[in-house]
């Protein structure tokens, strides 16, 4: 039966080896599972933190198309007139249709050399009256008669045929649809010949040099300032520089406005590189525009700066953004508005990333430690457990020594008592001294026994006999040895014990009876010690008349050299490990013992066997 007792003692060192093991393999699981723990809330953190500026981002980008948006309904009205009123500036709005820029307005020259508007405004104003009579029935010919009769009425000098006749040609000029090149010499050799030959109104003179009221310019009745605004590219560079000169010196002798002719003169459009787009966007040279109409295009000069600025501020009042935060356009390329690249400009952004990236190191170096410190640990206890195995070992192999050692002696000892005993039986003198040392060195056999017993039990180093035991048969043996195991009478009540048979090992079960009644006999009050032993549902019950066992200490007698006794029995001898054999035995052979009560009048044990064999209790 050696076989089973040594897998079954690999089998035990196996689980005590493998508990560390996977208790190891778990905590290092749950230091590995805590680590990404820290690495997916330092990721969400950053991800929250992300979230935070495309939220921030996302606003500021809604904010730009609403003002936009806003600022383009608002400027309508104001480009409306600027379409309409070239003395406006309109160098802020694009205004295109069909491909055709409409604002701001192009400085583009006719491709012309000779001059000829300069030379049709000399002809007009210094031809006499009747050189200028045509009769082909054109609208210019018309022109040249009523300016010839014109200059008939001021030569006549009457002032109502002077005013009739410039009346004729201001309301020709209105209705008719002539060439403006020469449409705007025309009138303009018509003002100088009336200023110079006569002394009209300046009001007179100063509603066709700039055009009259709204009502004027509804009816297309320009003045010549807009109409030569208006017309720059049917110029040449030099016929429209001679035009401008004379309108604005003319102007200027009859008191009209011509501030703001002379500065439209001064600064005049360029031709915008708008994209054809349709959806509102952001140009990458700063213009606003978005589709408008049928085949229109309108916008706006925009400042990247003060529009941030705006936004800025609203968001600041919103409590979106710190006082210290700023908002940073990048445009370099035309982008819709929806796709604008605003970035918000934070000094907290650093530090809050720097928190969370010092949280999750210090999270990171604790749970390092952690580490590095759980692993000295069962180093140390691996090696204070190696260690204190170790110490068992010797200590096992001394205390085996040394009780082998002196079982020799012992056994000599013994044998020379004996002798003496028998040689002086007969002398008086000698009284019971032989007899007791016989006694005396049984008892230390018996003790020795012990120890070598637990010490086998203990290392797992007993190799099992199970064998047929008739119950009975032991309990005789027992008590023709009672002398050896007891000092007083001893008596053990065992109705009902014949016929029940034991699957065991007779040697251990020879120790364990040995022992439980060794221990009543030493804890015992009583002049005769008396057991009762009775079986029952596959369990054997031991039951003493000793001094009892405090409740407290039911569980602590089976541990190896604890002893219960009370102060007044302190002078028994014993090694404490009676209890603790008789457990290990019991388990040995897959059973187990335990207290079921105790008290003054004694103590009852309960042995359940793994394996029993009985007539009546099977």
């Amino acid at each position: 039966m050696s076989a089973p007792n040594s897998t079954a003692a690999v089998w035990r060192y196996a689980i005590a080896a493998a508990v560390p093991l996977i208790g190891l393999l778990f905590i290092m699981w749950s230091l590995s599972s805590l680590h990404g723990i820290f690495e997916q809330e330092h990721d969400d953190a950053n991800q929250e933190l992300q979230a935070r500026r495309r939220a921030l981002v996302q606003f500021a980008v809604k904010s730009a198309t609403e003002i936009l948006q806003r600022d383009m309904a608002s400027a309508w009205p104001l480009m409306q007139r600027n379409l309409a009123d070239p003395l406006l500036a309109s160098n802020q709005y694009v205004y295109i249709v069909d491909g055709q820029q409409r604002l701001p307005r192009l400085s583009e020259w006719a491709s012309y050399d000779d001059n000829r508007i300069r030379k049709l405004y000399d002809s007009l104003l210094h031809s006499e009256a009747l050189e200028l009579i045509q009769d082909d029935g054109s609208d210019w010919s018309q022109r040249l008669n009523l300016f010839s009769e014109f200059k008939l009425a001021i030569g006549s000098g009457n002032l109502d045929d002077i005013r009739w006749a410039f009346r004729r040609i201001r309301e020709f000029d209105a209705r008719a649809n002539g060439d403006a090149q020469r449409t705007i010499a025309y009138m303009l050799a018509v003002l100088d010949y009336f200023q110079s030959h006569s002394v009209p109104s300046a009001q007179l003179l100063g509603a066709v040099l700039r055009g009259g009221g709204i009502v004027d310019m509804e009816n297309r009745r320009f003045g010549l300032q807009r109409r030569l605004l208006l017309h720059r590219n049917r110029f040449n560079r030099d016929d429209f520089a001679f035009l401008a000169d004379r309108i604005q010196a003319l102007s200027s002798v009859l008191g009209v406005a011509v501030d703001d002719f002379i500065l439209r003169l001064k600064h005049t459009g360029r031709r915008v590189s708008v994209p054809s787009v349709t959806t509102p966007t952001w140009t990458k040279d700063n213009w606003y525009v978005e589709p408008f109409a049928q085949n229109g295009l309108r916008g706006m000069r925009i400042r990247a700066d003060e529009l941030m600025l705006r936004i800025q501020n609203d968001m600041q009042f919103l409590g979106l953004l710190g006082d210290a935060d700023l908002l940073e356009l990048h445009v370099d390329k035309d982008t819709a508005l929806a796709n604008l690249n605003i970035s918000v400009l934070s000094p907290h952004w650093p530090e809050l990333e720097n928190a969370i990236a010092q949280r999750f190191r210090i999270k990171t170096v604790l749970l390092v430690s952690s580490a590095l410190l759980l692993a000295g640990t069962l180093l140390l206890i691996a090696y204070i457990v190696l260690r204190e195995q170790r110490l068992l070992n010797i200590k096992a192999e001394f205390i085996a020594t040394v009780t082998h050692e002196l079982r020799t002696p012992l056994a000599s000892i013994r044998l020379l008592a004996e002798t003496l005993q028998r040689k002086l039986s007969a002398d008086s003198s000698a009284k019971d001294y032989p007899q007791r040392i016989v006694k005396d060195i049984d008892s230390l056999g018996l003790l020795l026994e012990n120890i070598l017993s637990f010490n086998r039990l203990q290392k797992n180093q007993w190799a099992l006999h199970i064998q047929t035991i008739e119950l009975s048969d032991l309990l005789n043996h027992l008590e023709d040895d009672a002398h050896l195991l007891c000092d007083k009478p001893l008596s053990i009540d065992r109705r009902g014990m014949d016929g029940v048979i034991l699957r065991a090992d007779p040697e251990l079960m020879q120790i364990l009876f040995g022992n439980l009644l060794s221990n009543a006999c030493k804890y015992n009050d009583h002049d005769a010690v008396c057991v009762c032993m009775s079986v029952s549902e596959g369990s054997l019950s031991l039951r003493d008349n000793g001094i009892g066992i405090e409740r407290a200490h039911w569980r602590r007698v089976f541990r190896q050299f604890f002893r219960d006794a009370p102060a007044r029995q302190r002078s028994i001898r014993g090694t404490g490990l009676g209890l603790a054999i008789c457990q290990k035995i019991m388990q040995l052979h897959g059973g187990d013992m335990m207290i079921i009560d105790s008290g003054a009048w004694g103590t009852e044990f309960t042995l359940q066997f793994g394996k029993v064999m009985a007539g009546e209790i099977a």
